[in-house]
């Protein structure tokens, strides 16, 4: 459990270096008794300390909409099968691996601000938000939830990461279906004091609310089937309006 929450966190290629090392994790054949009770973090008890994540981004059921109302959501539901954003087309041209949005379709549409927002989330996307929380943000690095049956992303930026639309001003803006969410480091530290105890959800305990009210913020976890909305409607600007 211990590994597979690592691979989570990072890589699997990050995981592999650290796996070679040791000849009961594998050594350089990485060949292991599956069998073995101590894990790679009881073998490496220095593993914590490291330069952040190279993981940019995964594909979960995500949503969101304006926190006052929520009648706009975007959610563009498509027939596309899910795909990791590692194994995703090599042909991205947008700062943000996972996007495949052209620079030229960029500059034709305008970025939207909204004052608030409300960001739901789908239950395995809410058990690795603390990691987001430490081993990105925290590096200052974004991260994306990709939409795994469609072409809708968040991404989660902070004040140094370039190539974004938003600002402090603007903290909240989408293009498309490609929305940004700007983290402050005042909000990154009361999001990772919330954060840190949700490493592992029971479904019972959904739905969970995180209110960052001086930001205009609302963060939800949700089960998968409170995230389907089949029933939107989307118009011209590729937004989706609840029907």
């Amino acid at each position: 459990d211990d590994e597979m929450h690592l691979a989570r966190r990072w890589s699997g290629m990050e995981m592999i270096v650290p796996m070679r090392k040791r000849i009961e994790t594998g050594g350089s054949l990485l060949v292991t008794d599956m069998r073995r009770g101590e894990s790679l973090t009881d073998l490496e008890g220095n593993l914590h300390v490291y330069g952040g994540s190279t993981l940019s981004g995964v594909t979960t059921e995500v949503s969101w909409g304006r926190w006052e109302s929520l009648e706009e959501i975007i959610d563009v539901v498509g027939d596309e099968e899910c795909f990791s954003i590692q194994n995703a087309p090599q042909s991205i041209q947008t700062p943000f691996y996972g996007i495949n949005i052209s620079p030229g379709t960029l500059e034709l549409l305008h970025p939207h601000f909204l004052e608030s927002i409300h960001l739901r989330i789908s239950k395995d996307a809410g058990e690795i938000m603390y990691s987001v929380i430490t081993d990105r943000l925290k590096f200052q690095r974004h991260f994306t939830f990709l939409h795994c049956r469609s072409d809708m992303a968040v991404t989660l930026v902070t004040e140094n990461v370039t190539g974004t639309f938003v600002s402090e001003d603007k903290p909240y803006g989408f293009r498309g279906v490609w929305l940004q969410i700007l983290i402050t480091t005042e909000l990154l530290m009361e999001m990772e004091k919330d954060f840190i105890h949700l490493k592992k959800i029971e479904n019972s305990q959904l739905p969970l609310y995180f209110r960052y009210s001086k930001f205009k913020l609302l963060i939800s976890i949700n089960s998968s089937d409170h995230l389907n909305l089949d029933n939107a409607l989307i118009d011209d600007e590729g937004i989706a309006f609840s029907a």
